[in-house]
C-alpha cells in the first residue's frame, strides 16, 4: 500500500500537476502583494504631492497676506482715533485729496484679493492630508472671508440680511477683487487710485466704507472690528514677535465694538469653524469674554 502511494506521488503526471499548482499559487500571491504594494505607493505619492502643493500654496500667500493684514490693522488702529475727522468719504473735502479713504479701501481690497486668490487654489487641495499648521492656515483664510460676509454675525440685532448694507454677499466680494489682481499680483496703489472710480465692480466696496463712523446707527463698524480681531489672531499665529498684539491690545480692539452681542456671535462663528481649539484663537476668545463680561 505504501509503495503504491509513493509510486503515485512520484509519477510524472502528479509531479507536473504539483508544479503547475505551485506556479499558479506563487503567481497569485505575487500579484496580490504587488497590487497592494502599488496601491500603497500610489497613496504615498498622492499624499506627498498634496503636502507639497499645500506647502507651495502657503509659501506663495502666507507672507503676502501677513503684510496686508499688518497694513490693514495699522489703518484700523489709526481710524479708531480719527473717525471723527470725516476722512472716510469717497467725496474729498475741500482742499483734501481723499488719500485716507482711498488708501483704506485699497488696503482692504489688497487683503481680500489675496484671500480669494489663495482660496481659488486651495480648492484643489485635499484638506484631510494637510499637515496641522497648513490646515490652520487654510481655516484662518476661511474665517477671514466669513467675518465680512456672514449675517450670523448680527444675530440678535435688527438687520435686513437681504440687503448688503453692512455685509458683503460672498460672490459679490469676490467680483470686487478681480480688477485688483493683475499678472499674478495685487495692482499698485497708484493704478488702483487712478481707476477705482471708473471700475464698476469696486463700487460696493467704496459704498461700504463711505461715511464710516463709530457713532452711526449701523453695524458695519462692528463688522470691521470683528475683522480686526481675526487679523490680530492671524498676525499672532503667523507673524513676527514684534508684530504681535498683546492681550491688552486685543481687549482694546474688542472694546471698539458698539454691540457686544457681536463678540458673542464672533466666538460662536470661530467655534463653528473649529478654530476654538487653536491656541491663538483660544486666547483671543478669552480676552473677548473679558470685554463681554465687563470689569
Amino acid at each position: 500500500m505504501r509503495k503504491e502511494l509513493l509510486d503515485l506521488l512520484l509519477s510524472p503526471t502528479n509531479l507536473l500537476g504539483a508544479a503547475t499548482v505551485s506556479v499558479l499559487v506563487t503567481a497569485t500571491v505575487n500579484y496580490f502583494f504587488k497590487r497592494r504594494e502599488n496601491r500603497h505607493k500610489a497613496a504615498l505619492d498622492y499624499e506627498y504631492e498634496q503636502k507639497k502643493a499645500s506647502r507651495e500654496l502657503i509659501a506663495r500667500y502666507k507672507g503676502r497676506i501677513l503684510r496686508e493684514a499688518v497694513q490693514m490693522t495699522g489703518r484700523q488702529r489709526n481710524l479708531y482715533s480719527n473717525w471723527k475727522n470725516g476722512w472716510m468719504s469717497k467725496t474729498p473735502s475741500v482742499g483734501g485729496d481723499g488719500y485716507y479713504f482711498t488708501s483704506t479701501v485699497y488696503r482692504f481690497l489688497s487683503l481680500y484679493t489675496l484671500l480669494h486668490e489663495a482660496d481659488s487654489e486651495a480648492i484643489l487641495l485635499d484638506t484631510d492630508i494637510a499637515q496641522k499648521t497648513d490646515y490652520a492656515f487654510l481655516k484662518y483664510l476661511t474665517v477671514m472671508r466669513w467675518v465680512m460676509t456672514d449675517v450670523n454675525l448680527f444675530d440678535g440685532l435688527q438687520y435686513d440680511s437681504s440687503k448688503s448694507s453692512d455685509h458683503f454677499f460672498s460672490d459679490d466680494l469676490r467680483v470686487c477683487t478681480k480688477p485688483c489682481w493683475l499678472e499674478g499680483k495685487v495692482v499698485t496703489y497708484d493704478k488702483f487710485r487712478a481707476e477705482q472710480f471708473v471700475a464698476v465692480s469696486t463700487l460696493p466696496i467704496l459704498d461700504f466704507f463711505d461715511g464710516l463712523q463709530k457713532s452711526e446707527n449701523r453695524y458695519r463698524w462692528d463688522r470691521l472690528v470683528a475683522l480686526h480681531l481675526i487679523l490680530a489672531a492671524y498676525i499672532n499665529k503667523f507673524g513676527y514677535d514684534l508684530q504681535h498684539a498683546t492681550n491688552k491690545d486685543i481687549r482694546g480692539i474688542a472694546e471698539q465694538v458698539q454691540h457686544r452681542v457681536i463678540l458673542e456671535n464672533l466666538i460662536a462663528g470661530l467655534e463653528r469653524h473649529r478654530l476654538s481649539r487653536d491656541s491663538t484663537i483660544k486666547n483671543l476668545i478669552r480676552e473677548m469674554r473679558k470685554v463681554i463680561n465687563g470689569p
